[in-house]
């Protein structure tokens, strides 16, 4: 559970960096950004803590009643179908600057039968394959580290007040939401989970450690870019772009994209496995399996045509997705908790009165 939270998490969050427009600061902002998320979190602990073996769907259903249970549910699986389908292009448009003749509807069309194989195996298999995925991308960060350390000016670290305290804050609230706010796709996963006494632990572990890597891989982006952060398109990938020692070590920027890749191959996994089951849930399907195939394909295809072109997609990312994900990640969670603690409390006292 611990490894797949990780890999989510870091997921296209390693393409996209974000936080990085806080400049010479963005490393603060993943540490500051987990800080703020920590409601959500614990949101997320409660609601599933206090109903263990049961999904958010069947948890809305339980607070909700049947009919405005369902109604919620529908609006969390729209999320995560949405979720999933950006995931999927912005890592069709990652790698279409990597091979630019190579259209992104393929990238797309090859990253979703992947991702729907995987789905179609179970939550076992995607666990197990995200602890072999995430210790390598771990691994993988201090070598390139390492490589790029003749590119690497700590300098660029300072000044950390280089902008104003409302850039900072904002730079802070799009860590929060992407990638941190969307551990709420967990409360259709943690159900799996053999040991609930050690899911708070695994959660926070989770955390703590992508917190850990995103300073770190801030660190490296902003001391290998320095004045050119605001003009690279994928700071990540054009860091590691640069490695060349002595003209023997080059190109290793495919090792940096595959790692990259095989993170938003696992994000997307389990944004469709949370969609999969969560539509089976509440259809009465005895299986998930059979609707995973047909709702790749849809998320595919909405992941084709919601964007003309990346710079529509980065402009979605920084204008909407920061302020439409929200009431997902955190306005409806905790509708959710107030009327579950209301209901608790009128039970209690109607309990009391009566004895």
């Amino acid at each position: 559970m611990t490894a797949l939270i990780i890999g989510s998490m870091l997921g296209s969050s390693v393409v996209l960096s974000p936080g990085l427009n806080a400049g010479s600061a963005s490393w603060l902002t993943v540490i500051t950004g987990l800080a703020m998320a920590s409601p959500m979190v614990w949101i997320v602990i409660k609601l599933t803590g206090d109903y263990p073996g049961k999904t958010l769907v069947e948890i809305n259903d339980v607070i909700l009643g049947p009919l405005c249970g369902k109604i919620f549910s529908f609006m969390y699986l729209w999320y995560f179908f949405h979720l999933g389908a950006i995931v999927l292009r912005d890592f069709g448009d990652f790698m279409s600057t990597i091979m630019r003749v190579t259209p992104p509807s393929v990238f797309l069309l090859i990253t979703t039968a992947l991702v729907a194989y995987l789905v179609r195996n179970g939550i076992e298999v995607m666990a197990r394959c995200s602890l072999i995925i995430v210790i390598f991308s771990f691994l993988l960060l201090p070598l390139v580290f390492i490589l790029v350390s003749n590119n690497i000016d700590l300098a660029n670290l300072l000044p950390i007040n280089s902008i104003g305290a409302g850039e900072f804050l904002k730079a802070n609230y799009e860590v929060t939401i992407f990638p941190f706010g969307e551990i709420i796709v967990f409360t259709m996963i943690i159900k799996s989970a053999n040991d609930y006494s050690k899911i708070k632990r695994s959660i926070i572990t989770a955390l703590a450690l992508t917190c850990m890597f995103g300073t770190i891989f801030n660190v490296y982006v902003i001391s290998g870019l320095g004045n050119n952060l605001a003009t690279a398109t994928y700071p990540g990938y054009e860091v590691i772009r640069r490695v060349d020692i002595f003209g023997i070590i080059t190109r290793i920027d495919v090792v940096g994209a595959t790692a990259d890749l095989a993170l938003g191959v696992l994000k997307a996994s389990v944004i469709l496995y949370a969609v999969a089951l969560g539509i089976a849930q509440i259809f009465k399907l005895r299986s998930y399996t059979s609707i995973v195939l047909p709702l790749g394909t849809l998320m595919f295809l909405l992941s084709l045509i919601q964007f003309n072109s990346s710079i529509e997609n980065f402009i979605f990312h920084e204008r909407t997705y920061l302020y439409y994900a929200v009431l997902f990640q955190a306005f409806l969670p905790a509708l959710t908790l107030t009327i579950d603690r209301i209901k608790k409390a009128l039970a209690g006292r109607t309990a009391r009165a009566s004895a």
